[in-house]
Parts: C-alpha cells; structure tokens; sequence
C-alpha cells in the first residue's frame, strides 16, 4: 500500500465489540515471529476544546506541556492532531483559519494552535502532525469544490513549513464527513475534494504527506469503494468509520486503521484500558488519538459533562487536573515507540479465559531482545495466574549480556478514577533461564510487563495552585496585547476575534450632523472580529460572530465595551436565529440540512448572563441566551433576550457637540455600550445615555460577550464590574 495515505481512521464513541468466549492457551507464548503491523502512536486532539491552555502562567503552562508532550513522564504522546481552523464552531469554541477572507494575506501567527505544534516540537522531534478541519472560510464555496479546499489545505501545509518549521505528516479532510457522497446543490456522486487534496499536496512536492479518510460515520465503507472505484487506490487507499470495525478494502491493501477521535474517557479509565488493548486485537487499529487532549474550556459548555482526559479550564488561577485516563495511556506510550511492531491476534495478542485480555509488542527492527506486554482485566472476576514464554531473542540478550532475566511491571487500579490508583511500579519479575515467568493478575486492573528497566516515570510537579472564581471587576484593554492573540480568557464561539492594527474608514460628518469627523484615515489596535462571510460550518451553532468570557454564575453585573465598526456587512438583514426557525439555518456543503438564510446586518454588541456554546441544536439546546444590546449602523439600537427576542429597539441619541458624528455607529466611529443586569431589571446604555430598561427574568446568570454582524468590528476594551447582589 501506499504509505502515503492511511486506511482506516475512524472516530469511537463507545465500547468494541463484545469478543467471542475464548481465552488464550496456557502457558502464553510470545511469539517472535508472528508480527504483525506496524504500532503508530498515541496521542491527543488540541482544537478550540484546548484554547485555555494557552492563557495559563508559568510555570503551570510548561507542566501541563510536560505531562501530554514530554516523553517517559505523563502521556507521552507521539501523535498530535491539531484543527486547520476555519473560523467556524467547532464543538465548544471556534478557532482562527489563516486566511479569513478572500484576497487576504496569509497569517500563520493566528490561534494557540501553532504555539502547542511549538511546544510539543520542543519536547519530541518525532511527534506526528495531523492536521484536520471543522470548518472552512465561506468564500471557499463548499467542501465538494475539490480544487478549493484542496488548495486551502495544502497552503496551511506549507505555511507551517515556512513559519514555524514544521511538517505535516498528515491531513485530514472535513471531520465526521463522507470523502464522497451526493452533493445537495447538484445530486451528484462527489469525490472531488479528496481527488483535489491529493492533486495539490503532489504538485506542492508534499508526495509524503499522507490522507487521513474520513476522521467519522461514513456507512459502509465497501459500499463507496464499489461505487467509485477509482477513488479507493488513486487517492487515499481507505476510509474511516465510527468505531472500530473490519473492512474488506482496508484489510486486503493491509491499509492502517487509527482510532482518530477516541472517547472512551466519557465512560471511564476501565473502558479505555480494555479499548487501548482490544481495539487492535478486534480491528487491528494501530493508533488511538483522545479528544480533547484537555478540556480547556468553561466547564459549563458542551460534553464538559464527561469525564476528561486533561484538565485546564481554569488559567486565572493556574490549577489544572491529570486525571487517571493519562496514567491508562501512559501503560503504552511510555514504553513501546512508534514503529514497534504487534505480535499477531493469537501469537502475542488474544482474551484471556478469565476475562480481559493482552497485547504485546516488540522492537520495529523484529528483533525480540524488548518486549512490551499489556494486561487488561477490567471484565475479570477473579485473580487470572498466567505463565508466560518471553521470545527466545530476549533469553539470548540476557545470556550473551550475563545480566538477570528481570521485567518490570507496573499496575493500575481501573476500580476508581482517582489518579494515585494508576501507574505504581511493582517488584520486578525474575524470568527463569528457559524464558518461563509467572503473574497473578487481580480483576480491574491495567498492568505492564517490560523489559525496557529503568525507562518509565510518573511525572510530578508542586500541586498546582488552588481552583479560583474568576476576577470580578475585570477589565482588559486590548489594545495593549500582542498582536494575533485572543482576548485573555475568551473562547470565540463563532468567527474569529484576535488583536490586530486595522486601518479605520474615512469618517464624513457635515456640520448639520454635529461634527467634522475625521480628516484622514488613521489606524487602531484592539480585538478584531475579521470574518465577513458565514463559514461553511460543521456543527448548528449560532449564526454570528460571538466571544464569551468571565464566569456563568454572573449575575448582577455591568457589562461595557468601545466598538468601532469598520465596514458593512455584505447580509443586509439581522436574522435573529432561533434552532426552531427552521427556514434560517444551513451548513454548506451537507446535504439534509436545514434553509438557508445567513444572519445578517451591521453591528456591534455585548452581551450579559450570556449562554452560548458548541453545537446547540444538535445538543437539544436553544440559540444563543442571555441579554444583548446591538448598535447598529443605521444609528438604531436593539436589546434582546437571546438572538431571537426583541425586547427594546429605538433610534439612538444625538451626540453632543464635539463628537464625531450625530449618530453612533457610523463606520469608524467609536461607540460606547454598556448593559446591566440587576435583578429581573436590564438597563441598556450608549454614549453613557440611558436607551432602554427592560423588565425580564428568564436568564439569571451567565457570560460576558462580544458579538458582531459578519463584517470587521474592533473592540479596544472591555469591563464587568459587580452590581449590588453580586
């Protein structure tokens, strides 16, 4: 096969198969010969779920680097897959593509995700690079012009070549979409993306840079190759599926098959342990790469209900989590490397007749003189005693180097999810001069027989500060950051927002509106919305431009902001969308989906007791909640419950004398928004002038926000001081 393209890369959510009711032949031979394919790695997902890690001080920043990156000290991964950003939701935040809008220059400085790729560089040269998408630029068109997004695909590529000095080894398409499948707007078999992705990495000389198809649920995949075969070898030699499973086009070209979104810490470290060491010996799945790699987001949006594999939701006050799922992954990383080989299903890998299961590995060369062995016993009832006959390679290491014949072991408690239950060294094992050992087992547990000594570590460090509510008042002036960062403590949920020096308009103002305006078009550093077209998006997430930070317990507080609206909006219209407005919502390119109707309209706005997150329809949850004031440019206002209701709208007030224009929000004009909740009342301000007050109690408590129409705003600060009651 063609090592340029992996076969089988799917995403799992739940547990493998039940196995058949057979255990292994005593005593259990590891058979040197019997090898079988090639160990990928293990690692992580770091996407928009990750964002806080960036905002984290130092010295907690480095750890948490340490414990997922370092080798021989936390996860150890050897694989890191990172999002191409898009501008679009992702699941719980959004994160900034390099080019946001036609004809503009690249930017590959955008988004914390080149700082981890620099990071995980840093602490291991041979980390694996896998780059995928959630969502695209919408003046890309959709994801089926293969010509497009083949070519987007490919600069990102050789952007992080050029500016940071990396190479990709592989690359996705779009996450959980079919590589081919009918295209809504033409009803046609497409399979033009990937043909097109492979076309432009060939002629960009990235011949090495392998296909990842189809990172999710894609059906039967026999069934698409049948229907085009061209597709299964000229381009990508395989697809993914959901979870793990056999397929007949990727076992008879002996393709790879990753687990590329594992889950499995949702239900528990016991059903990660069994799956790190059946899914290879039910489906030969080589690699397993967990979403996220932290949860670096408000604990409050989408799937933080779940147990997580990393904890760092909390930079303000610097404590973050290693939870015990670490210490499962660590049972492997730590001590097989990429290129280890598996011994065969039945020859070094199979059930246990007690319950549970192995799975061993020796060095890339074939040679048997290392050996790796996991034992899982998370379905075992009893302690198993099990012989073992260590390959004859091993005995003869030990004998040419007259050293002891001695494994280490270490063990894990998959009872609890307490960390200090996982990763113990245990005595080591003396193996007798014929190559015979012997191991009692308990029930519910993950152990590790090595011959590497001396290799493996539990990492520590300091415990880390205690958890902290977040800063009340806060305050942040952005134009003192640092150019392409985002707001500290911010998750965009749609769009992009990241600190830029912008050009502002010419400002016209006659003298019967009050102003002379600005002579000459200067410019102005702050937070910039930049995205002005709706993105072809993966999730149901909410149609405008929005940033949340702060803490969703907020309730009787002020929020403020300055505002420039820098150009109009090319959607004339502010739809106010609402998940059951179903002629109002699209995702472009998917079939089945709902109309389409962009939100439209120019304006800037914050929000209060804000509730925004993640893939909101598909999570049975409404659109945006909260309270929002919107200035427009038409020198209107608008406060509303969520984006649907409308609960004050009028014409703004004149300025005063020596201001810039008469109405705010002209283009270029600054505008100064506050809204406060106190209370069931909600009292809206611009230019410090009274607007409205509003009467309501649906929403208690929630974030600040920032929002825009699809059209460049910049916001030069933000604050939230505590109202009486807070």
């Amino acid at each position: 096969a063609d090592l340029r393209t992996l076969g089988w890369v799917g995403r799992s959510v739940g547990d493998l198969p039940i196995p058949p009711a057979k255990g292994a032949v005593l005593p259990i031979r590891l058979d040197h010969v019997a090898i079988g394919p090639r160990f990928d790695g293990a690692g992580g997902i770091v996407d928009a779920s990750s964002r806080f890690m960036f905002d984290y001080p130092e010295p907690q920043r480095s750890e948490i680097c340490d414990f997922l990156f370092k080798p021989h000290f936390g996860a150890s991964f050897s694989i890191l897959k990172v999002e191409v950003g898009g501008d679009a939701q992702q699941t719980d935040g959004s994160t900034a593509s390099f080019r946001h809008n036609r004809g503009e220059a690249p930017n590959f400085n955008r988004s914390h995700i080149w700082w981890v790729i620099g990071e995980a560089k840093a602490r291991r040269q041979d980390m694996l690079l896998y780059g995928l998408a959630w969502g695209f630029p919408g003046y890309l068109g959709d994801f089926y012009d293969g010509v497009s997004i083949g070519n987007y695909l490919t600069e990102w590529i050789t952007g992080a070549k050029a500016h940071h000095g990396v190479d990709i080894d592989v690359i996705g398409l779009w996450n959980e979409r079919q590589p081919c499948s009918t295209n809504p707007k033409t009803a046609a078999w497409n399979c033009s993306t990937i043909f097109g992705l492979r076309a432009a990495l060939d002629t960009a000389g990235l011949q090495s840079v392998r296909i990842a198809a189809t990172d999710g649920t894609v059906g039967s995949m026999d069934s698409v190759v049948a229907t085009d075969a061209p597709f299964t070898y000229a381009a990508t030699h395989g697809f993914g599926a959901l979870s793990p499973s056999q397929s007949t086009f990727t076992q008879a070209h002996n393709l790879p098959r990753w687990r590329s979104e594992s889950e499995d810490t949702y239900k528990s470290s016991a059903t990660m342990a069994t799956n790190l060491v059946q899914s290879y010996l039910i489906s030969n799945v080589t690699a397993v790469v967990v979403w996220p790699a932290t949860q670096g987001y408000y604990p409050v949006l989408p799937w933080a209900e779940y147990d997580m594999f990393f904890y760092a939701n909390s930079p303000w006050s610097g404590t973050y989590t290693v939870s015990s799922a670490v210490w499962v992954l660590a049972h492997l990383t730590q001590f097989a490397d990429p290129g280890w080989r598996y011994l065969r299903q039945g020859q070094g890998t199979n059930y246990l007749s007690g319950g549970g299961s192995y799975a061993a590995l020796i060095p890339e060369d074939g040679a048997p003189d290392e050996l790796v062995v996991l034992i899982e016993t998370a379905a075992a009832g009893t302690d198993q005693e099990l012989p073992f006959v260590v390959p004859g390679g091993l005995i003869e290491r030990w004998a040419v180097g007259d050293v002891s014949g001695e494994l280490e072991v270490w063990q894990s408690n998959l009872t609890t999810n307490d960390p200090d239950a996982y990763f113990h060294k245990l005595p080591p094992i003396n193996v007798a001069s014929n190559g015979t050992f012997v191991i009692t087992v308990p029930p519910h547990t993950l152990t590790t027989i090595t011959s590497r000594l001396g290799l493996a570590t539990k990492g520590t460090y300091p415990a880390s500060p205690p958890a902290a509510p977040f800063p009340l008042p806060y305050r942040v002036n952005y134009t003192a950051l640092s150019l392409d960062r985002q707001g500290p403590f911010h998750t965009d949920q749609q769009g992009a927002w990241e600190v830029a020096q912008v050009d502002l308009p010419r400002l016209e103002c006659t003298a019967e509106q009050g102003g002379v305006g600005r002579p000459s078009v200067g410019s102005a550093r702050g937070l910039l919305q930049a995205v002005t077209q709706v993105p072809i998006q993966w999730v149901y997430a909410t149609q405008r431009p929005v940033t949340i930070f702060g803490d969703p317990t907020w309730n009787n507080v002020s929020v403020s902001s300055t505002a420039i609206i820098l150009d109009q909006s090319q959607y004339t219209q502010t739809v106010l969308f609402d998940c059951q407005d179903v002629h109002r919502f699209s995702v472009p390119g998917e079939s089945g989906t709902k109309g389409a109707t962009p939100i439209g309209g120019t304006f800037v706005s914050i929000g209060v007791r804000a509730i925004v997150g993640g893939n909101i329809c598909g999570a049975g949850k409404n659109d945006t909640g909260g309270y929002f004031l919107l200035v427009h440019s038409n020198g209107t206002f608008t406060v509303t419950r969520g984006s649907q209701v409308v609960l004050a709208s009028g014409n703004l007030p004149t300025l005063t004398e020596g201001r810039r224009c008469s109405e705010y929000a002209e283009m270029g004009t600054e505008v100064d928004m506050m809204l406060t909740a106190k209370g069931d009342m909600v009292d809206a301000f611009v230019g410090g002038v009274h607007v409205a007050s509003v009467v309501d109690g649906t929403y208690s408590a929630g974030f600040a926000a920032l929002a825009s129409g699809w059209h460049r705003a910049l916001f030069t600060q933000a604050f939230v001081t505590p109202e009486s009651g807070q």
